[in-house]
């Protein structure tokens, strides 16, 4: 019979393969074809699988020792764990006596060479198989690029809240009324704007009709009053004046005004 330094549950958590011999990396490389490579420390955080102050529990010199070289290759080897021989008296009182001297000041780096001592109380129920080398991937040159369809549809703004659809609805309902209020102004500004160019016509229309009648009117008068004084320079000549005021007066009754410019003329 075996007394171990932790339970059965711990150590069947504990023997499962650790996360760097479960997955590894393969590179296209132009010599060998595929370049296998382990997940190193800038890649995995060997904390994360389990605590440090377990393995100080189980062997407080685990973080002072040192680590071992990495292989030539590349491709660490598969670990075959060995069962512990220390008595349970000695390792029990091993971690309470040494664990406040030994442990260091500082924490340890993400990832470490050396095989926790809890894996080396068990061996791993089924080793891992090497894995058959994969034909190398190549690269495509061929950026890709997420796009996303545009959506025509009338409910694109389902994931819109309300109030903000209701605020942007009231905004374009604003909008189209300034914009119908802008047409409708300008386009009573355009028809005062004919009306009034409409009514100057028609004012000066009219000023020349009224002008061009007076001008007539006044050559009428003016054709009227030469006429009657060569007729009463040829009667007085002729020593009719009876018959020049018989036919001045004819004139005068017909146009009353030709008197007065006649009369202005000294005629």
């Amino acid at each position: 019979m075996k007394i171990f330094s932790s339970s059965s549950g711990v150590r069947a958590w504990v023997a499962r393969p650790c996360y760097e011999e479960r997955n590894l990396i393969y590179l296209p490389n132009q010599a060998a074809g595929i370049d296998v490579r382990p997940i190193s420390s800038l890649l995995a955080i060997a904390a994360l699988e389990y605590s440090e102050y377990l393995d100080v529990m189980v062997d407080p010199d685990f973080l002072s020792s040192p680590p071992s070289a990495p292989p030539e290759n590349g491709v660490f080897d598969a670990w075959s764990p060995t069962e512990p021989t220390v008595p349970a008296t000695e390792s029990h009182a091993r971690p309470l006596e040494t664990a406040p001297t030994s442990a260091p000041a500082h924490s340890r780096n993400s990832y470490t060479s050396v095989p926790s001592p809890l894996r080396n109380e068990h061996t791993p129920s089924s080793p891992k198989e090497t894995t058959p080398a994969a034909k190398p991937v190549r690269r495509s040159s061929v950026k890709r690029v997420v796009r996303f369809a545009e959506d025509d549809s009338d409910d694109g703004d389902d994931g819109v809240p309300l109030h903000i659809v209701r605020m942007k609805k009231m905004r374009e309902q604003k909008a189209k009324f300034l914009r119908q209020e802008q047409l409708k102004r300008a386009k009573e500004e355009e028809e005062e704007r004919r009306r009034k160019e409409q009514e100057a016509l028609e004012v000066e229309r009219k000023r020349v009709a009224v002008e061009k009648e007076k001008r007539e009117k006044e050559k009428a008068l003016y054709a009227d009053a030469v006429t009657a004084a060569r007729m009463r320079a040829e009667t007085t000549r002729a020593g009719g004046a009876a018959r020049l005021e018989k036919v001045l007066r004819e004139v005068a009754a017909r146009l009353p005004s030709c008197t007065c410019i006649a009369a202005e003329r000294g005629l």
